[in-house]
């Protein structure tokens, strides 16, 4: 009877696959953005950085959809600006790209200042949010998916940094700051620059990304499909999607 997705972008493209006949069975609803939950122990101490160092950051899973490369030659732009930053890669990476990245970090003359964590416990990814003074959660193609990592940046009051792009290209103007698909390593890099050096620029996207992810809970969502389900509300004209990255 009906086909949820969880963002317009996505429901444009199902509704291009069901065809004009069915295309109005294809509806929206909100994509929760909630961040994986600690034991209740305190976070870790992540001792590979140094205390004073300001951490940028990308979480998830780490692929080339996700532009890894592009995020690595920003961040030899930045490196010399700021001594104190260092990169890391929070997820999953495979051996290979996991080589790519750190030989051209080595050619940037990063290297030193480039991790790549690998497969992370809920407590670690949570302790590497904590530590990050910006996010950088980029896409280089839409299927109709969204981005759970970004998700929890959004919980977490992340400052991030995204790809406008789908379901992130239909986040709020004060919750995320946006750069084109197409950016090269240079605008990124700008982008990045110009929020590092403006505190009061991080703190306004980290409150705006909170208030975001507090009006789209797994509460709220759950609420918006029974409304949808059960006849008592609308579907929204604006709402999110979930992947695993």
């Amino acid at each position: 009877d009906r086909f949820l997705v969880t963002s317009q972008a996505a429901a444009r493209l199902a509704r291009i696959e069901a065809g004009p006949e069915l295309a109005w069975r294809v509806g929206t609803v909100g994509f929760a953005t909630e961040a994986p939950r600690p034991s209740g122990d305190p976070f870790p101490i992540i001792e590979v950085i140094e205390p004073a160092a300001r951490l940028l950051a990308s979480f998830g899973i780490v692929d080339p959809i996700k532009q890894p490369h592009k995020l690595v030659r920003a961040f030899g732009l930045l490196a010399p600006r700021y001594p104190e930053l260092v990169l890391a890669m929070i997820g999953p990476v495979s051996s290979g790209l996991a080589e790519e990245l750190r030989a051209l970090g080595r050619a940037l003359g990063v290297e030193s200042r480039l991790f790549l964590t690998g497969l992370v416990s809920n407590e670690q990814y949570l302790a590497w949010m904590d530590r990050t003074s910006l996010a950088v959660q980029l896409r280089a193609s839409f299927s109709g998916e969204a981005s759970a990592a970004a998700g929890d940046c959004l919980f977490a009051g992340v400052p991030t940094i995204v790809s406008d792009l789908g379901w992130m290209g239909e986040l709020p103007e004060n919750a995320a700051a946006k750069v084109s698909v197409d950016a090269t390593a240079g605008e990124l890099a700008q982008t990045c620059q110009t929020l590092l050096d403006d505190t009061a620029a991080l703190q306004a996207l980290s409150s705006g990304a909170r208030d975001y992810a507090k009006a789209h809970s797994f509460k709220a969502a759950a609420r918006e499909l029974f409304e949808i389900l059960s006849g008592t509300g609308t579907d929204h004209s604006v709402g999110a999607g979930r992947s695993a990255g």
